[in-house]
């Protein structure tokens, strides 16, 4: 199920945005993995990446931080399978300050449809936001959730558009306030050491630090504008 989303949001992620393929820093060649980074006029960066040791570890993480001209949230989303088993499935759209209701309400549907299914949210991601998808999939329909969360990206897209309705930032402060909710984000998303001592397991803390600062959740410089 999860390689089947992983092309899916990839398909639809290159139709809609650049695409810079990185090639792997690392000589392990008991795992697969493959990381693409995506832009837009409305994206400033995107990252969708695929991670697999066979029978032991399985991942599709995407993250879509918005233009800070564009008041759109960020997407995130993560799903996890360890021992060929899915374990976790996390997805949100959090505020880059502000929010689209449109995608809030999808996001509580399907928060509210998996309800029998919620995992408790970690210390760590206090962050996110009032409507975040976190459950435990393992069980549930495959078919079901392959639409229900391709659709999702699938939504985010249709408002990423840089002309659509939602228009572009006027003030100074909301870009400076853009950049500080996108820093806050990655900064949160770093404490979670389960993902650093994963990628330690595989490729040395070394090579892990410089991945989840550099691509996983880059934070931007102080003083941008």
């Amino acid at each position: 199920m999860i390689e089947t989303l992983y092309n899916e949001y990839q398909k639809l992620a290159k139709q809609s945005f650049q695409n810079i393929p990185l090639h792997g820093n690392h000589d392990n060649m008991d795992i697969v993995w493959y990381n693409d980074l995506y832009m837009s006029p409305s994206i400033r960066y995107g990252h969708v990446e695929y991670f697999k040791a066979q029978g032991r570890v399985e991942v599709l993480h995407a993250v879509f931080y918005p233009s800070f001209f564009k008041p759109i949230p960020i997407f995130g989303f993560d799903i996890i399978a360890l021992g060929g088993k899915v374990t976790g499935l996390f997805c949100d759209f959090t505020r880059s300050p502000y929010a689209i209701e449109a995608l809030s309400r999808s996001l509580k549907d399907l928060k509210h449809k998996y309800k029998d299914n919620l995992r408790t949210i970690p210390e760590w991601a206090n962050f996110f936001s009032e409507d975040f998808v976190c459950i435990n999939p393992n069980g549930l329909n495959e078919k079901e959730l392959i639409e229900d969360f391709s659709g999702i990206f699938r939504c985010f897209i249709g408002y990423s558009n840089w002309e659509d309705y939602t228009g572009k930032y006027n003030k100074m402060e909301d870009v400076k306030m853009s950049i500080e909710c996108q820093n806050k984000y990655s900064i949160n998303q770093r404490k979670n050491d389960k993902t650093s001592k994963a990628l330690t397991a595989y490729i040395g803390e070394e090579k892990a630090k410089e991945f989840i600062e550099t691509v996983l959740f880059p934070v931007y410089r102080e003083y941008t504008f």
